[in-house]
């Protein structure tokens, strides 16, 4: 048997009493369903690694957090303040802005690496980074409620990545000093690095080389190629 919902009304008459009935089943479905896949949401929120909120509204009012985003910049007071009252150095920001484009159009924004200044403690203020994205969710009725959030603190990625840039860097010009030319092939990302003397030496454009180890080793004399590769080999067989 099926589980059917009704309301209901009893009005006194001169003859008695009439009674109302209206069949409820299928907003008591809904309501169901609803708050089925509510529950399902906050489990994921809950659940998910990484930093995820949810903003409610036009001025994307925080309606749910996990303990995650919660460490991406500490503890604040979020449930049932607006974006800008829990984070108030980012008013005058880009952000702001960016939540409501997506909130008015429904077009995802996703962002890597974004630097911004966040107060860590009160009065003091560190640098940091984050890889983002803010999507739009709308009501049963396809009209705008709010955003979801999911946002990953990529400060140490970032700075490793700094540190290697420059150590490149630095490298390139110690070997251009010294009028050294120098290869290297990442074996991992297939990239390879020059020297800006090796390139002189080689004739190479830097706009139109590959840039790949193949390139590299057709430059490379036919009589020492051989040895190069068996010793490139042997070094990335002992890597694995």
């Amino acid at each position: 048997p099926l589980k059917m919902w009704t309301q209901c009304w009893a009005y006194p008459t001169s003859d008695g009493i009439s009674v109302f009935f209206s069949d409820t089943t299928e907003q008591k479905r809904i309501a169901f369903e609803l708050a089925n896949e509510r529950k399902q949401l906050e489990s994921i929120i809950s659940k998910a690694p990484a930093g995820i909120a949810v903003f409610r509204g036009p001025t994307h009012i925080f309606e749910n957090i996990n303990d995650d985003w919660v460490d991406l910049v500490g503890k604040r007071e979020y449930i049932g303040k607006s974006y800008v009252e829990a984070y108030p150095e980012l008013a005058n920001t880009d952000l702001p802005k960016i939540l409501d484009d997506v909130f008015q159009t429904g077009i995802p924004f996703v962002a890597e690496a974004y630097e911004t200044l966040m107060e860590t403690t009160p009065g003091f203020f560190e640098k940091r980074y984050y890889d983002f994205s803010y999507i739009r969710i709308d009501d049963s009725l396809g009209q705008p409620y709010g955003l979801f959030c999911h946002a990953l603190n990529v400060r140490d990625r970032v700075v490793n990545e700094r540190k290697v840039t420059e150590s490149e860097s630095r490298l390139n010009l110690a070997l251009t000093t010294g009028n050294i030319g120098f290869w290297d092939w990442n074996a991992k990302t297939g990239k390879v690095f020059l020297s800006e003397s090796l390139m002189n030496d080689w004739g190479i454009d830097p706009e139109t080389f590959g840039g790949t180890l193949h390139a590299c080793m057709n430059r490379i004399h036919s009589d020492v190629r051989e040895n190069v590769w068996d010793s490139i080999q042997s070094s990335t067989a002992h890597e694995q």
